[in-house]
């Protein structure tokens, strides 16, 4: 398994309304047990989340099914991504 930071920042087109959907869309990771700490920024302007998967191409199609990334026109969060492990199984 990999580990992934995503980064998200918060752009002025994001609709408020959006970030109880976030929320869950949160939850149901750590369901799945591929959510590890997911923190906000103290000065909410966007969040950190670290993820794992099987791969890149699996952490990309997780981060930008996020509701506040896929539900407005323009997207309402930038998100950068980096693999920061490739260790098996992933570290804790």
């Amino acid at each position: 398994m990999f580990k992934h930071l995503i980064t998200s920042f918060r752009t002025p087109q994001l609709d408020p309304s959006l970030i109880e959907a976030h929320y869950a869309f949160l939850d149901g990771l750590r369901e799945k047990r591929q959510l590890e700490p997911a923190r906000p920024f103290t000065d909410k302007s966007g969040g950190v989340d670290l993820i794992q998967t099987k791969n890149m191409e699996e952490a990309k199609a997780i981060a930008f099914s996020d509701s506040v990334h896929t539900s407005i026109k323009t997207p309402g969060v930038s998100k950068r991504m980096c693999q920061l492990s490739s260790q098996h199984p992933a570290v804790a």
